[in-house]
């Protein structure tokens, strides 16, 4: 057998191989990317820059939120406010009714400015115009354009859109000359004044009603002078007041000159006693009233008085009367429970009861007043 060629093996070479590493899952993928994420995101330095943002970026936010609200446009209604006629020397203006000085409107604005605008004119009595051309007798008044008017109202940019009616009555103010006299329940036998004649100032319908009824004269006020009047003869008065009659009971009534001197012949006092005084309930307006009456002794006996010679004579002969009143009390109707009440005596001018009369007390009890059929 032939020998076969023996080839001498060298050693080989070393030959390095790289294997792809293992395909990672996508949950696995998804947690390193959050990781990562976090670590860039929640980093010492974020954390300060996002800090530092925030500085300013939220009082930033607050500021501009708390006037987006101030500034919203919002309308408060029926708001009240009260207003004054203005004064005026030649005319008496007042509201009609009477007591209906209050007005009630709707305001639009910024809502910072209408809380202001509603203080203001809810603890502010808004005087009002009123055109020197308007003439007597009721009239109506645009209160909206004069309160849009007002700086408190308008520099605030509010509006006023509606308002209720506003009615006011314009009287003028007149003069006249009226006689001095004493009052229609004066006792004395004349009396004589200085001067005789005064002006009297007034508003015109008033004016006119008690000129129409004869009643337009000034009255010399002689009560505060009782005292003086009772020593009798002739009495020289100073500054007597004057007073209007009771037609002409408005407040503007005003006398030049306001007051007068007087030369009275008055009649000396006397007393008597009274054998009886009829005494009458007087019941308040109230529903109770119908419900209730009082049961009591309706005369007082021995009741002393002095005044006025005339007057006195009177009373004694029965041309005139004395009566007596006491005020009966249903706050608490309790029946049958005895009450007590001080009388008021309604005598003749001049004429007074004694001190100790005067503190006469009446005893009273309720009781129910009996139904009457429908």
């Amino acid at each position: 057998m032939p020998d076969v060629p023996v080839q001498s093996v060298s050693e080989r070479s070393s030959v390095e191989l790289t294997y792809a590493p293992p395909r990672r899952t996508w949950r696995r993928r998804l947690n390193s990317t959050i990781r990562s994420w976090a670590r860039s995101t929640f980093s010492r330095e974020s954390y300060v820059t996002s800090l530092k943002s925030l500085l300013w970026v939220v009082p930033l936010t607050v500021l501009i939120w708390i006037y987006a609200e101030r500034e919203q446009v919002v309308t408060a209604n029926n708001v009240a406010i009260r207003v004054k006629a203005p004064e005026d020397p030649g005319r008496v203006i007042r509201f009609v009714p009477a007591t209906d000085n209050i007005v009630h409107a709707d305001l639009r604005g910024p809502q910072a400015s209408i809380d202001q605008v509603k203080d203001y004119i809810e603890n502010t009595t808004i005087p009002i115009e009123i055109d020197r051309s308007l003439t007597r007798g009721e009239q109506p008044i645009d209160i909206t354009s004069q309160l849009n008017k007002l700086p408190e109202v308008a520099n605030k940019g509010v509006t006023v859109e509606r308002s209720s009616g506003l009615r006011i009555s314009i009287d003028p103010i007149v003069e006249k000359e009226v006689d001095v006299k004493a009052p229609p329940d004066f006792a004395g036998a004349a009396a004589v004044f200085t001067p005789t004649r005064v002006r009297l100032r007034g508003p015109e319908s008033e004016v006119e009603r008690a000129s129409r009824n004869g009643q337009l004269v000034a009255y010399a006020n002689l009560n505060k002078f009782a005292s003086q009047l009772a020593a009798g003869g002739t009495q020289t008065l100073r500054n007597v007041p004057l007073m209007p009659p009771t037609e002409l009971d408005a407040a503007e009534i005003t006398f030049a000159p306001v007051v007068v001197s007087a030369q009275v012949e008055a009649s000396k006092e006397k007393t008597i006693v009274l054998s009886v005084v009829t005494v009458f309930a007087g019941y308040p307006k109230v529903p109770k009233a119908d419900q209730y009456r009082a049961e009591y002794d309706n005369a007082l006996r021995g009741v002393r008085v002095t005044g006025p010679a005339d007057e006195i004579k009177k009373l004694d002969s029965g041309a005139t009367v004395a009566v007596a009143f006491f005020p009966v009390d249903l706050d608490n109707p309790d029946i049958n429970t005895n009450r007590t009440a001080e009388v008021v005596f309604a005598l003749p001018y001049g004429v007074q009861p004694s001190d100790q009369d005067k503190k006469r007390m009446v005893t009273y009890t309720l009781e129910l007043r009996p139904k009457t059929n429908p």
